[in-house]
């Protein structure tokens, strides 16, 4: 197996999340400064598993193994083995998301197996972003500190691909041995396995990224006006609009069969936006104070509640990842939070 591979990433993942988790006690350039020996680590392990090419080799062969299979099967296999062997070889919590959580959200994406280009295609796609990445990170040493921040939280998905790359392509060396290690649950073959463990993380993915991508359009579109009063609003509307998605698909469960997925998706692009409010950013609040002053009609609790949705969507995320579900509790608070925006926003 590519261990020494599963080892950089994992270590890699851990370490991003710890520096990750001082983002309420630093403003953005500090927390850059914080997250670039580390981001630095995690691009070296992720340009070492780019250049493997035995790695992404065996992924595709993995990945045909798929042609002609039993979908049941595949999928039954994968979702009892895949939680015991991410264990096994080192995956830990935190950082979100568990090995259990990982298993039931990709499961749903195990489907069209027969069309053997396409999943090869996938595959390479999955590498050549990995590239991409790589590429645009070569600025990182020259960028302003929110462009580290927002590298740094992109990491996580090429991370969580890695893992799951190294793993299914490694899956088949490991022969009767892994038998053992999923209790005896694989009934389907070896090689099946080994390409829904490599495919599944391929597409989980994609869809992060697409959604990851929803996000960036806008922040992206309002960089230097976030706090701006023009866009202050346009912020706490975009959260409105996940707050939405996130308890709609809560309260349907079985309804979407990537809804698990989903919801992942939309507390982290909740974070993503409500992020620059909690951020002891002395220009921020600057530029915060001159809004209000230009515009009197900005009601003073609208920050707060952006400071609240950021805090109740990590606490969300985690209690996800730990527990596989969200409490009621935190659902309430959700609507909560949500109501207050509505009720707290100008009116046009």
């Amino acid at each position: 197996m590519n261990f020494e591979h599963f080892v950089r990433l994992q270590k890699s993942r851990s370490e991003l999340y710890a520096r990750q988790l001082a983002i309420e006690d630093s403003d953005e350039a500090r927390l850059a400064e914080t997250l670039r020996p580390a981001l630095k680590i995690a691009l070296e392990a992720l340009r070492q598993l780019r250049d493997d090419d035995s790695v992404w080799d065996a992924a595709h062969d993995a990945v045909q193994a798929l042609h002609g299979t039993d979908l049941p099967q595949v999928r039954e296999d994968y979702l009892r083995a895949l939680p015991p062997l991410l264990n096994l070889f080192g995956y830990v919590v935190p950082p979100p998301p568990s090995a259990e959580q990982v298993a039931n959200e990709t499961v749903p994406l195990l489907k069209g197996l027969g069309d053997r280009k396409a999943t090869a295609e996938e595959v390479e796609a999955a590498r050549q972003s990995l590239g991409e990445i790589l590429k645009n990170a070569e600025q990182l040493p020259r960028e302003p500190p929110w462009k580290v921040v927002g590298t740094a939280r992109e990491l996580n998905g090429f991370l969580q691909l890695g893992l799951q790359t190294v793993l299914g392509s490694s899956v088949g060396a490991l022969g009767g041995a892994l038998i053992g290690v999923a209790g005896g649950a694989i009934t389907g073959g070896i090689g099946p396995l080994a390409g829904g463990i490599v495919l599944g993380g391929v597409r989980r993915f994609q869809q992060v990224r697409a959604f990851e991508r929803e996000t960036e359009e806008f922040l992206t579109a309002n960089q230097d006006q976030v706090l701006a009063a023009t866009v202050f609003p346009a912020t706490g509307e975009a959260i409105i609009q996940y707050l939405d998605k996130v308890l709609a698909l809560s309260a349907q469960p079985g309804g979407d069969p990537h809804a698990a997925l989903k919801v992942s998706a939309y507390l982290d692009a909740i974070i993503g936006i409500s992020r620059r409010f909690v951020l002891r950013d002395t220009h921020r609040v600057t530029v915060i104070r001159q809004a209000n002053l230009r515009h009197n009609h900005l009601p003073a609790d609208l920050a707060p509640l952006l400071v609240r949705v950021h805090e109740a969507a990590e606490r969300v995320r985690n209690q996800r990842a730990q527990h596989g579900s969200i409490p009621e509790s935190s659902l309430a608070q959700l609507q909560e939070i949500r109501d207050g925006l509505r009720e707290t926003l100008p009116r046009a």
